[in-house]
């Protein structure tokens, strides 16, 4: 297929190639954007939008429709999720089932409650109120006295957000964990009491219930 030419189009303009069924589309909004389909033409559709009628490529106006949850669910999880790109892809499955897991609890406390608080503000409250139900003294019971044994082990610690920098954007610490482990991971989550960086899972539970 030709490469599609260098000219920066108008907006409402399009640009398309086409090799068997396939169809390349390019089409200028307040950015250009790119589209491959096998079931569209390079036909065109007048939309509505801000009172005035634009001309938006079929194919651009059905993803929109059937794929605009898609992207909000990205968008909501991008800021929350917990998958790591060092991860194996089978984690990652399984951390991205949780994210989802997550999102559905989020949209059904909304439904509920009516409380339309932000995605990560539900996150951390989540967090704590499964470690204040869960989390239990793994301490055995031959301990030596308690003041020969670290604050993370004895202590009851919760996951915060790392605070904002001045400017107000967010900010990331290096996990703790990963670090000793040769990773470099930078997370939004920290340990308050312990002043340091951790990944909200799993590092978090195993900082706090090992010597290390």
């Amino acid at each position: 297929m030709p490469p599609f030419k260098k000219t920066k189009l108008k907006p409402g303009q399009t640009e398309s190639k086409h090799t068997g069924k396939m169809l390349a589309i390019k089409w200028m909004d307040q950015n250009e954007v790119h589209m491959l389909t096998t079931i569209h033409g390079d036909g065109q559709l007048p939309i509505q939008k801000h009172g005035k009628i634009t001309m938006k490529p079929k194919c651009v106006k059905e993803y929109n429709e059937n794929m605009g949850s898609v992207d909000k669910t990205d968008m909501l999880l991008s800021s929350v999720e917990c998958v790591r790109k060092t991860i194996k892809w089978y984690k990652k499955i399984f951390f991205h089932l949780i994210d989802l897991s997550l999102l559905n609890a989020y949209s059904s406390y909304k439904t509920v409650t009516g409380n339309h608080i932000p995605i990560a503000q539900f996150q951390m409250a989540l967090i704590r109120q499964i470690i204040e139900k869960f989390q239990t003294d793994r301490v055995p019971k031959s301990r030596p006295p308690t003041k020969d044994q670290p604050s993370k082990l004895i202590d009851r610690h919760f996951p915060s957000e790392v605070p904002a920098t001045q400017s107000g954007r967010l900010a990331r610490r290096r996990c703790q964990l990963c670090k000793k482990n040769n990773k470099r991971t930078n997370t939004r989550y920290m340990c308050t009491e312990c002043d340091v960086g951790l990944c909200a899972a799993p590092c978090f539970n195993i900082y706090h219930t090992i010597k290390c």
